[in-house]
Formats: C-alpha cells, structure tokens, sequence
C-alpha cells in the first residue's frame, strides 16, 4: 500500500520554539539537514499553512509532516463482530494485525478498521491485544452512564483465556506463577517486559491441555492485565511461545531484522517456528449491569496455529473445564 502519509503533531511547548528545534525533538528520526530539506519542498505546515524554516511554534499549533509515497506493507487486514449493544462491540482479530497505528501501519490497524466498518469514529478499545495476537478484543462505543464503569472499563471484562503453542513439554498440569513486571528500553531492543522487583504484580495461571516431545498446547488465565504478561512469564519458565520474535530463542534477532526493513526470509520463520507467535484470545466474558455474564469464544486462528493443533490430542473438553474453574488445586508461587 503506497500513499502520501500525513504525521499530526499537537504542539505542547509552553514558550515559543523554532520549527527545526520542534521537529528535531517531535520526529527524531531526521537530522536537522533533512528537516531543512523538508521544510524547502512544502512538507511541513501549520495549522493548515505551509511553514518556513524561520517559523515558531506556539503551544496547540497544529505541525502536520508529509511523507510522500509511503510504503505500508500488505497485511491481512479485516475484523469480525460478534456481538454489540448501544455501549460496546465484542470483536475478533487476525494476528499480524497492530490495534492501533505506528510502526509502520498507519492506515492497515484494527482501530482505524473497525471505525471505518462501524461508521463511528471515536470508537475504540477497552484493552489492547499486540500486533500478532489474534482473537478476542472489545470496543466501547459509547459510555457507559454509570461512573463506576466510566473511572474502570475493565472492571466490565472477566475471565480472559488464551491458547499458546509452546516449545517444550511443559512439565506441569496447572501453574500459577507471580512475579512483578516492569517496562524496560534498553538498547538495541526498544521495549521489553522484564521481571523486577520494581515493576506491578503480575500473576498469569498456565495449564497443560496436551503436548508432544517439541511442543505443549497450553490455555492461559490473566489474573492481572500487565504488557506482554503472558509472553514474558512463559519465556521466564523456560517455554517460551512458538514465534516469538521479542521473547523466544532468537532473542529479538528477528524483531530487528523486522523493524529495519520489515522483511524476513523463509529461513528465518523456520527458525522461529511459525510467522507470527502462537498466541490466541480464545474466552472472554463481560459483565454488564443490564445484561447477565455474557460469553465469548473465538476460533479465527491462522492455518498456523491450526496446523499445530492438530499435533495434539483432544483438548476442547480440558479448555472448556479451564475456562469454568475458578481454584487451581495445584498453584505454585515462583
């Protein structure tokens, strides 16, 4: 996908600053020379006006940079709904798809998707799923009249199950595992969710719903809603999830191979194990106060994920025993 791509930038400087010293510290990615080039061939306007270089910048001054022919990579970019009232939408996702924009895909994400599809543009989500997680993810489209709900739109949400395909035979039946997790940048890997003593609680429940010598087919329950939880705590037992890029073996090889060009060879997804990691919001349940528990299941995996389930034995009736328990008779705290 080739377009012109137009990047908006809210000026939040309390004191008058020079155009350059603005763009230099709101787009980092460009040296001053090139912002001067940029500037020269008209790219650059405020509040509607094509700028110059010798332009100041007042808070709340609209900056709109022009990327002409912008390339997006091709990607597998639709949604369905399942269900919906006056408030939220209940609604699936394919995995390679970002939530949101950034990172290359400005117009190819599931927020501006579903706002297109639903004629509604201020919708958008209670929670987030990352770019390669496929499944369940809900919507609000209005708010809600009770405050409560208004001050903590998660409260609605209940019950979050996913599916993971792991490498490894995971050598527990069920296994709660609590650690604190913190957001790290550290160079060359720009964020990672890491476990320490500085960072929030978080508490993720694993069970083994069937698994071969390589690999293990596990559901996982959120206790806590923390970034790349589940990710990072699986990593942490010695089973990370089959492709992934941050967390699994290759160490974020391939993330930054990725993130520069946004290219990977065959060989390279051998390695890994599958084109995008094994993870998929499978359960959902919503509490609303006009409504009883509704419940959600999706199945919108990948042929993928589909060709490493059928490596495993019956699973559906362990899941669905999962998905309805509430104590884990065998609980270990790490």
């Amino acid at each position: 996908m080739i377009y012109d791509l137009e990047l908006r930038s809210y000026a939040k400087n309390t004191n008058p600053i020079k155009l350059l010293d603005y763009l230099a510290s709101s787009f980092k990615y460009k040296s001053e020379e090139e912002w001067i080039a940029a500037i020269a061939e008209g790219l650059v306007d405020i509040n509607g006006q094509t700028a110059v270089a010798g332009d100041k910048i007042q808070k709340d001054d609209l900056v709109v940079y022009t990327v002409k022919n912008y390339e997006e990579p091709d990607i597998e970019a639709w949604y369905n709904k399942l269900w919906e009232n006056e408030n939220i939408a209940v609604i699936e996702k394919p995995a390679d798809l970002p939530v949101s924009s950034g990172n290359r895909f400005y117009k190819q994400n599931l927020i501006n998707l579903v706002r297109e599809g639903e004629d509604n543009p201020t919708i958008s989500p209670i929670h987030r799923l990352d770019r390669e997680t496929s499944g369940l993810i809900v919507f609000l489209k209005k708010q809600f009249s009770e405050r409560s709900i208004k001050e903590n739109l998660s409260s609605i949400l209940d019950n979050k199950v996913y599916l993971a395909i792991v490498e490894g035979n995971f050598k527990h039946d069920v296994y709660m595992l609590q650690t604190k997790l913190e957001n790290c940048e550290k160079p060359p890997i720009p964020y990672k969710t890491v476990i320490s003593e500085m960072g929030k609680d978080a508490a993720t429940v694993f069970c083994k719903l069937a698994s071969t010598k390589d690999y293990s087919l596990l559901a996982v329950k959120l206790l806590t809603g923390r970034k790349h939880q589940i990710r990072a705590h699986a990593a942490h037992l010695g089973y990370p999830i089959v492709g992934d890029k941050l967390y699994g073996k290759t160490e974020g090889k391939y993330l930054l191979k990725r993130k520069e060009n946004d290219i990977l060879t065959e060989v390279d997804y051998q390695e890994l194990g599958a084109r995008t990691h094994m993870l998929h919001a499978v359960h959902l349940e919503v509490l609303l106060p006009s409504e009883d528990r509704l419940s959600f299941d999706s199945k919108c995996w990948s042929d993928e994920f589909s060709n490493y389930l059928s490596l495993f034995a019956p699973w559906e009736e362990k899941l669905q025993k999962f998905i309805e328990s509430s104590e884990f008779t065998v609980c270990e705290k790490y």
